[in-house]
């Protein structure tokens, strides 16, 4: 593989978009083209890697849809407004 990459945090966004269903699935849309690569090169792995650091070096995260049904706080009112 090449260089790690060097990032500014002040300067840095993590935006993951749901890749599970037509990418990162047995099944999904593209799997026979994309499937071999995903798994040889540990793309879902990577993924979770990725979402870890970005969360524990910033405060300000995001929430996907099953974080939002588990937490206490605010995962009811958004539940509430998303489930219409």
């Amino acid at each position: 593989m090449g260089e790690r990459a060097s990032l500014d945090p002040a300067r840095t966004s993590v935006l993951i978009v749901d890749t599970q269903n037509d990418f990162l699935s047995e099944g999904g849309a593209v799997w026979d083209l994309v499937g071999a690569g995903v798994k040889e090169t540990k793309v879902v792995e990577h993924l979770v890697e990725l979402r870890q650091a970005a969360q524990a070096a910033y405060t300000n995260y995001g929430f996907i849809a099953s974080e939002i049904a588990t937490t206490k706080e605010i995962g009811g009112r958004l539940a509430e407004a998303t489930s219409g």
